[in-house]
């Protein structure tokens, strides 16, 4: 919110725009996790006993 308050300096515009690119590409990577976890092949249990 800094960055809203502060549009005048270039730095502050280019966080603002990072951060509302963030928020754009937010939903495709959310979609991307949820095709991860669904292909999950490993139980955590038997990871965490492999790992220990």
């Amino acid at each position: 919110m800094d960055a809203l308050r502060n549009m005048r300096g270039e730095a502050a515009r280019a966080r603002l725009a990072g951060q509302l690119a963030g928020l754009r590409g937010l939903p495709r990577q959310l979609q991307k996790r949820r095709l991860i976890q669904i292909r999950r092949i490993t139980e955590d249990r038997d990871l965490a006993k492999k790992l220990t």
